[in-house]
């Protein structure tokens, strides 16, 4: 996703060489406007997400709320890949 554009992004991309979008005709820009690094954006974020999701909340993360959701995370794992290899027993 950040190495590759997405299909709105190819759309937007096709709008600004146009100069229109959705038959809306676009005005130029200011020269302080900047062009997004789309890698950069994505890669931001993401972390962005994770210190807000993943965390306890507070100014700084505390990772041992993402610990926790890690660990809980590879149970389910390993509940899932145990149920499995029982199907897969039945199965044959």
């Amino acid at each position: 996703m950040s190495e590759r554009p997405g299909r709105y992004t190819e759309l937007s991309q096709r709008g600004i060489e146009e100069n229109s979008f959705q038959g809306v005709t676009l005005n130029v820009g200011k020269p302080s406007d900047k062009t997004l690094n789309q890698r950069q954006f994505f890669l931001s974020v993401a972390k962005n997400l994770e210190d807000r999701l993943l965390s306890q909340g507070g100014r700084l993360p505390d990772k041992t709320g993402y610990n926790k959701f890690i660990e809980e995370l590879k149970v389910l794992l390993r509940t899932v890949l145990a149920r499995e290899r029982r199907c897969d027993v039945w199965r044959d």
